[in-house]
């Protein structure tokens, strides 16, 4: 559909822009903001030459070096002497950063890219060097969303999102294909054939540009904006700033000094369109059923009169949550039948920050959370070692390594000037990167869960995790056990609102069966390692370890959890932690501590928790 042709197309209409002459980073001229150290030394002395905005594509593949910046290896090798290298962020300064694929880019670029967009500077930190430079840029990224998402942090950060469809009409499809041989026969004759037309979309967004800051933005226009975005149901307020800022620039376009509703309307059409989240899910109390009229409406058939015969009286408490009073702001939930109800999220909390430590072991994935060794042209450098190579040389520890032998080899090769670096010099960079936790909670869901709110205190802190996951880009999932069986209701996923949405959903009633979920967490658990053989997931078990249903009806249930726990803690690279939920007293089983010491696990008592304690014990063995 030509979206990468669009986008390189944008620069014959875009108005050309004055640099400095010999600035590599395109700094202004009669401006002292944004420049970058060596223009803040000339100042008035520069000289300005006019040019078209640059275009600047970032390959998938480009390392944190090539985006950067970073130290010019070949000229340290020939006199001995450091020299920034400008990296792709320098050439995009005051033009275009165009990414194809945008959603298959690496998470340690995208986290170099978000940093700079939002401070609209560039620090590059390499070998000794510190230096800093402007790098304000649009980004414009195209994408399949067949092949894989954008995650959210990331999407939000695009102000306007244009969807592309291919063309359907034939003579227009005809047409296109004209055009593209009349291209390929004579691309210069083809560009001079259009561009007067080109010209014209140029003017009028120069003058567009010139007349922006006359557009009057008005209180009204301002609570349309808001309620645009309130209506939409969009996280965060960058939808506010960017419909706002697109409005402008469509009135000043259409040249005008006032926006208009329809301005705000149009806007919305791209602003919005990414932005979207889905509403939360209605919480309140099913509609009662509806009687079906017989004959006679006041004389019940003979088969109503024995299902009412035999119909329990339903307790207090249930009785007034049918009546209305059990919504989800009240602790007790809502019924779904004599056994099953719908218990509401406990408040949310800021999750506190986990301790940093670092993993010697090189894991995939990315995240912010768990600090790992990284290959090669990825992540940051924390050292370096002897190498065998060229591939990813450390530039400073190479010259390190060679500069006491310089003397006896220049000797020998009867040079002067210049290094000689040998091949047991070489230094690799040993990186360091972050990536995300695997964490499966295991919740017993069945009726004794429901008693003295357990259940609420449990969801508000499963809650305030998936809240921590958006930030640090965690996988979460979430397994229910009840009843007769065990069913992964969270698949893995960091979508706070999908998983907010099912949470506020999930019944609670029916049987303990503990040995069905032990089996769907452990499940869970190897579908992780089997995509990523090095990580560690994380199952965090809260039950009342009072078993009643088995997975065979030949098999105590207690014996079977016993023995489901004892197998499973032969793999090591899973982490437990037990949360017994369990009253103490004369009737207590004591189970759940035995289940902690045959599964290798950690055992808490839920007594002495608050909701925020169980994410922090997630958070103590999430890098163990």
């Amino acid at each position: 559909t030509a979206k990468s042709t669009a986008v390189r197309a944008l620069a014959l209409l875009l108005p050309e822009i004055e640099v400095a002459d010999g600035c590599a980073f395109s700094c202004p001229v009669g401006s002292d903001d944004n420049l970058c150290p060596d223009c803040r030394k000339q100042g008035p002395a520069r000289r300005a030459v006019r040019r078209r905005v640059r275009v600047v594509d970032l390959p998938l593949n480009t390392t944190q070096d090539r985006l950067l910046g970073g130290i010019d290896f070949e000229g340290a090798l020939q006199d001995g002497h450091y020299r920034l290298q400008p990296g792709l962020l320098a050439e995009a300064n005051r033009g275009v950063l165009y990414v194809d694929e945008v959603n298959l880019l690496d998470d340690f670029l995208a986290d170099t890219l978000l940093d700079a967009a939002g401070s609209g500077r560039c620090v590059v930190e390499r070998e000794g060097i510190s230096f800093t430079h402007p790098a304000r840029f649009v980004l414009v990224g195209t994408m399949n969303p067949e092949e894989g998402e954008l995650r959210p942090q990331f999407l939000d950060r695009f102000g306007l999102c244009v969807n592309v469809e291919g063309i359907r009409d034939e003579t227009e499809r005809v047409e296109l294909l004209q055009r593209r041989e009349l291209y390929d026969a004579g691309p210069a004759d083809f560009c001079r054939r259009w561009r007067e037309k080109d010209a014209a979309p140029a003017e009028k967004i120069a003058m567009a540009r010139a007349r922006l800051s006359k557009v009057e933005v008005t209180r009204h226009t301002r609570m349309g904006v808001a309620a645009l975005c309130r209506e939409s149901a969009v996280a965060g307020h960058r939808a506010d700033i960017a419909l706002e800022r697109t409005a402008r620039a469509i009135a000043a376009l259409e040249g005008r000094v006032d926006i208009f509703d329809r301005d705000l309307e149009e806007a919305s059409q791209y602003v919005l369109v990414h932005r979207l989240r889905h509403r939360p899910p209605d919480q309140s109390p099913p509609p009662p059923p509806q009687q079906q009229q017989g004959p006679d409406p006041n004389q019940p058939s003979s088969l109503q009169k024995k299902n009412d015969s035999q119909e329990k009286p339903l307790p207090q408490r249930l009785e007034d949550n049918n009546s209305g009073e059990g919504q989800a702001g009240s602790p007790e939930g809502r019924s779904r039948g004599p056994e099953d109800r719908i218990f509401a999220v406990g408040a949310s909390f800021k999750v506190r920050s986990l301790p940093r430590t670092r993993d010697r072991t090189m894991h995939g994935g990315s995240g912010r959370r768990t600090r790992t060794r990284a290959g090669a042209r990825c992540g940051r450098q924390i050292s370096n070692r002897i190498a065998h190579s060229t591939e990813d040389l450390a530039p400073a520890a190479t010259l390190r390594a060679a500069a006491p032998f310089q003397r006896e080899r220049r000797i020998e090769r009867g040079s002067k000037g210049g290094v000689v670096v040998h091949h047991t010099d070489y230094r690799r960079k040993v990186r360091e990167k972050r990536i995300g936790n695997y964490i499966i909670f295991t919740v017993d869901t069945s009726g004794s869960m429901g008693a003295r709110q357990r259940m609420v205190a449990t969801k508000g802190a499963i809650q305030s995790l998936l809240m921590d996951t958006y930030r640090m880009r965690d996988k979460v999932a979430m397994v229910s056990f009840r009843k007769k069986d065990a069913t992964l209701v969270l698949p893995p996923g960091n979508s706070v609102v999908r998983a907010s949405r099912l949470l506020a959903r999930l019944p609670t009633g029916g049987r303990t069966p503990l040995g069905a979920g032990l089996v769907e967490a452990y499940r869970c658990a190897r579908n992780c390692l089997a995509r990523n053989q090095a990580g560690r997931p994380i199952i965090l078990l809260i039950t009342d370890a009072r078993p009643n249903h088995a997975l065979h009806d030949d098999v105590s249930p207690v014996d079977e959890s016993l023995a489901l726990a004892s197998k499973m803690a032969h793999d090591q690279r899973i982490t437990w932690i037990i949360v017994d939920t369990e009253p103490g007293g004369f009737a207590s089983i004591g189970l759940a501590p035995r289940l902690a010491r045959t599964i290798g696990g950690q055992y808490y008592k839920i007594e002495d928790l608050k909701a925020d304690d169980i994410v922090t014990m997630v958070k103590e063995h999430s890098n163990a």
